[in-house]
């Protein structure tokens, strides 16, 4: 047994002792990409990283043909044919494919929001969503559109937008033989197809499906709530027209007698 003089771990190779000492301990990454500055624990993963520049996707889906530049990401691909979710929550029994998805996860039970954003300071659960926050204080748009060269500021803006373009309508509804271009528009005909109970904001009009959304929606809402009108607003009081029907008849007076009549013993 190799143990590591800095925690209580040991290990059974010498070689994964010393992976464990790099990752957790000193950070050595010795290994450098000469294109884009990424370093790595060992020359096999920086070879594997190389294929993100070359393109090259050595391993196929048997089922679909699809290529990928890693064996691990062949199978979690694999999981999408087989529906497998390996990695499940204790708490509420979700499952999930890969074990980042149900850690992210995690932290809407725990509410831990360790993403912070350096401009407004708005605390995140995940990285991608502090990712596309950020693009909200910047006027950059780096995405453009292959066919009319409009430009987004997200990459998945511009593949929505690219929809537009074509005759393509990925996101089909279950129920029926419907389909549409956008993923919130089959969210909402799949909710009447359903009948599932939507969540509408009080303000702007959006529905959402799950409370969580919805809540997350109304925080950062910024459209102003219209009063409603009360019922004196609406119509004023207009008293009743006096009609033979609903005119109150008078009664007539009584006019009382002073003669008083002298009655025999």
């Amino acid at each position: 047994m190799f143990p590591c003089d800095r925690c209580e771990k040991s290990y059974t190779a010498r070689g994964a002792l010393i992976t464990h000492k790099r990752q957790h301990h000193s950070g050595e990454k010795p290994h450098r990409c000469d294109q884009c500055g990424r370093c790595y624990v060992w020359e096999s993963q920086l070879k594997t990283h190389y294929r993100v520049h070359t393109g090259e996707k050595p391993y196929d889906c048997d089922l679909c043909k699809k290529k990928f530049s890693t064996s691990s990401k062949l199978t979690i691909h694999l999981r999408a044919h087989t529906g497998d979710k390996p990695h499940t929550c204790k708490v509420c029994g979700m499952s999930f494919v890969v074990s980042g998805s149900l850690n992210c996860h995690m932290r809407i039970h725990t509410g831990e929001k360790r993403f912070t954003c350096d401009t407004c300071g708005r605390a995140f659960a995940r990285l991608c969503m502090l990712k596309t926050h950020k693009l909200a204080h910047s006027e950059e748009k780096a995405f453009s559109c292959r066919v009319c060269e409009k430009k987004f500021r997200t990459r998945n803006d511009v593949n929505v937008h690219q929809l537009v373009h074509t005759d393509e309508r990925p996101f089909k509804c279950d129920e029926c033989d419907k389909s549409f271009k956008a993923m919130s528009k089959l969210k909402v005909h799949q909710a009447r197809c359903k009948k599932e109970i939507v969540i509408p904001c009080d303000a702007c009009g959006k529905v959402y499906f799950s409370p969580d959304s919805w809540k997350y929606h109304v925080r950062n809402c910024k459209a102003e709530i219209k009063p409603l009108e009360t019922e004196t607003e609406m119509k004023p009081e207009s008293k009743p027209s006096e009609t033979p029907e609903t005119k109150v008849k008078e009664e007539p007076k009584i006019e009382m007698c002073d003669v008083r009549i002298k009655t025999e013993p």
